[in-house]
């Protein structure tokens, strides 16, 4: 469901056996579409959006701040505001003035808070973060997902030493 490279008919063409060239694309759905768009290239690269996503819950757990999307997103777009007025950590500080800087060399597409929700989901299924349901002991508030480090995150904290 998340190959991005094949093509959707293809994909069903092959799923009922029926004869197709394996090179063929339909030009019509979405991952045609992306392929027109970004030419060969079918797997990009998000290394530096999924540093930042995995740098900003690391440094949020450290500073005992909560690591709710929300809060990874305002930290990798660079406009997180500690709560209560408390001062910003000092990493997490630097931390952002260094996502600003990233997100300024990204193309614009990739520098949405969309394009960072969305890769949220692979980062988690790489095992790079892992989502954890925080139930509030009051039960007139929401229950939400919190991000921790994943087992794979030392190799992305690590990659930028």
């Amino acid at each position: 469901a998340i190959d991005t490279t094949q093509c959707r008919r293809a994909a069903i063409l092959a799923f009922f056996e029926e004869p197709y060239d394996a090179n063929w694309r339909c030009g019509m759905c979405d991952n045609c579409k992306n392929v027109s768009t970004h030419g060969d290239d079918l797997e990009r690269n998000f290394g530096v959006q999924t540093q930042m996503l995995v740098q900003a819950a690391s440094e949020l757990a450290k500073g005992r701040l909560s690591t709710a999307m929300t809060k990874l997103m305002e930290v990798c777009l660079s406009k997180f505001k500690p709560p209560h007025d408390r001062p910003l950590p000092a990493a997490l500080n630097r931390l952002m003035a260094a996502n600003k800087a990233r997100l300024e060399r990204l193309p614009k597409a990739e520098r949405s808070e969309e394009t960072f929700r969305e890769l949220l989901a692979l980062v988690v299924q790489r095992n790079y973060l892992r989502r954890e349901l925080f139930k509030p002991a009051n039960p007139m508030h929401r229950s939400y997902e919190l991000h921790r480090l994943g087992d794979r995150a030392g190799e992305v904290l690590n990659a930028r030493k």
